[in-house]
């Protein structure tokens, strides 16, 4: 559907992105590139918070003050975005483009609003305690846990449960995502993948 640029793909780490991402890498047609992690990335330039009195600190709110309705600046961060993976694409002589970062998912709200109506979601769902083991052993071979795993490991001091409910939490948030999606988004089984 040419309304729709490039192929997103989301999957809790450990789920089997790489792999979907090495066979659409493989297609004659389609240009993707390892982790840049340009989506969270544009996902951490939208965070705000709040301070004393409510005030919202973050660059939505403060360009809005500049004169810049939210929906340009959203607009031409997706620009931003989709203007590396278009590059990308034509110097690998492919038409199309799609993306993969392992921890996209985590920022899925913001995503979902730069480019909800305007990607393909092709999202990867790997049986949990497999994702549990396999992010254990990530982070025991790293010898720290990744940012966005530090809340849970704080609420949760065993790593297998910690991770556990990492799993549950992104695929109840990707699952959601797809149902909000039908005509853009689909779920692929990695067991079934392999």
């Amino acid at each position: 559907h040419m309304s729709y640029e490039g192929i997103i793909v989301l999957g809790s780490p450990r789920s089997g992105t790489t792999l979907m991402r090495r066979i659409l890498d493989a297609h004659p047609e389609i240009a993707c590139p390892g982790e840049t992690n340009v989506f969270s990335g544009c996902a951490r330039f939208l965070q705000s918070e709040a301070i004393s009195e409510g005030v919202d600190v973050g660059v939505l709110s403060g360009l809005q003050f500049a004169g810049f309705p939210e929906a340009e600046v959203i607009t031409r961060l997706r620009e931003f975005a989709f203007g590396f993976f278009r590059e990308y694409a034509k110097k690998r002589g492919k038409p199309y483009w799609a993306s993969k970062t392992a921890f996209d998912l985590f920022h899925l709200e913001a995503i979902e609003k730069m480019c909800g109506g305007q990607s393909r979601f092709l999202c990867i769902q790997r049986h949990g305690l497999d994702v549990a083991c396999s992010i254990k052993e990530l982070c025991e071979t790293n010898g720290t846990y990744l940012t966005e795993l530090h809340e849970y490991v704080k609420r949760y001091p065993r790593p297998l449960e910690a991770f556990c409910h990492v799993w549950v939490d992104l695929n109840s948030k990707m699952l959601d995502f797809v149902q909000r999606h039908p005509d853009n988004a689909m779920v692929v089984k990695y067991e079934d993948l392999v």
